[in-house]
């Protein structure tokens, strides 16, 4: 009979990057399902036609409902786990799609949004120090990066079930079915982390060093007394006594830069991402459809395909990503990733700005481009020191 303590080794390697997978899926998902609701005629006129004005509040109570999701899960991921962290977070997205389909009044819909966002944000934070804390060391930059092809199947999936759904534009389903399809990616995330470990990092922390060296002897699949688990856990808790000793964990750790260079590592890490984020890439990913629509002229439909072939050409990229990034290395990707962006965002915004028809076809190809450099641009998970 199958139980919590039957995968090992492979197994049990792709039940957790299968679980980290279906959260990242979440997160594209709900990255790209607004993008076509908000253009719904149903969803506007449920919602007397909001401007534009107060569409940017809607997509941006989940942003905020995603940064205090992150930062709660500094205490939830320390004080509950990964895995009960995870299954908190999917208990947030449950709850939040479906106040969002059910939704009839704009602060009923962005209650939903913010909920939902709560989840986003734990996730996104724990789900990949999850990943990292329990693969072995020669495979996680590889799972990781996987992780983001994931967040984009997700994204090409939102924008196929909008597109799926232009063929009945005028009833309810159009738009309440996009919104509560994430409910059961969240229940699928749940059900599947009670048949997975614990990270042997956070039980190391917690005092529990048997079970750590249980659960890494099931993520190398070799017995509890081999060479090889004994040194990964020695290894591990030289590290956290380390910590322990040098400086006590909290806020000053974080502002300090000792011998860890705790620091140097946070401002890169932090830093690195903040400016992918500022740099522009939800303003295509939420806005896409509107921007094909009226900058382009485009119809509801065909801005709708051009959105969603720009997603799979985004997920084309991003698996050949996850096949360079061993290869090439971090550092190599973001130089060439953040100078592509810069270069296809300034194209882009020429093209608009002159506003001629072979140069908003330039503006179009750019965007598309865009997406081919953003996959290369930032991988920081492993600065960090495990």
């Amino acid at each position: 009979m199958f139980s919590s303590n039957s995968l090992r080794g492979r197994g049990l390697t792709i039940g957790i990057t299968a679980c980290c997978g279906v959260s990242f899926m979440l997160f594209g998902y709900d990255q790209g399902v607004f993008g076509g609701i908000l253009s719904n005629p149903t969803f506007q006129k449920q919602f007397d036609d909001p401007n534009t004005t107060m569409q940017g509040q809607i997509v941006s109570t989940y942003v905020l409902g995603c940064v205090a999701g992150a930062f709660l899960s500094m205490y939830t991921g320390d004080r509950l786990g990964r895995r009960r962290s995870v299954l908190l977070a999917s208990a947030f997205l449950t709850v939040g799609g479906i106040l969002q389909s059910t939704a009839f009044t704009l602060p009923h819909l962005i209650v939903g949004r913010i909920v939902a966002g709560l989840g986003v944000g734990m996730n996104t934070t724990t789900v990949p120090m999850w990943q990292s804390e329990t693969c072995k060391q020669e495979d996680r930059g590889k799972l990781i990066t996987i992780q983001l092809t994931h967040l984009v199947f997700g994204f090409v999936l939102a924008n196929w079930i909008n597109f799926g759904f232009t063929y009945c534009p005028y009833q309810q389903i159009s738009w309440r079915f996009p919104l509560g399809f994430q409910s059961f990616l969240a229940i699928l995330t749940a059900s599947m982390v009670p048949f997975l470990v614990e990270s042997p990092r956070w039980l190391c922390v917690r005092g529990r060093s048997p079970a750590a060296k249980e659960v890494i002897a099931r993520v190398l699949d070799k017995p509890l007394e081999d060479d090889e688990v004994l040194a990964s856990l020695q290894s591990i808790e030289t590290t956290v006594a380390h910590e322990m000793e040098s400086q006590k964990p909290g806020w000053r750790t974080i502002f300090s830069n000792g011998p860890q260079q705790t620091f140097r590592r946070i401002a890169l890490g932090v830093g690195v991402n903040f400016m992918q984020q500022f740099g522009g890439v939800n303003v295509v990913a939420y806005y896409l459809p509107i921007i094909m629509k009226r900058s382009f002229g485009f119809s509801d439909r065909m801005s709708l395909i051009l959105s969603a072939v720009d997603s799979m050409q985004w997920m084309f990229w991003t698996g050949l990503g996850t096949l360079l990034i061993d290869r090439l290395g971090r550092r190599k990707l973001l130089i060439v990733g953040a100078a592509g962006q810069s270069l296809c965002f300034a194209m882009a915004a020429l093209g608009l700005g002159i506003g001629t028809k072979p140069l908003e076809g330039v503006a179009v190809a750019f965007i598309f481009v865009y997406y081919a450099f953003f996959v290369r641009a930032p991988v920081t998970r492993k600065l960090l020191p495990i």
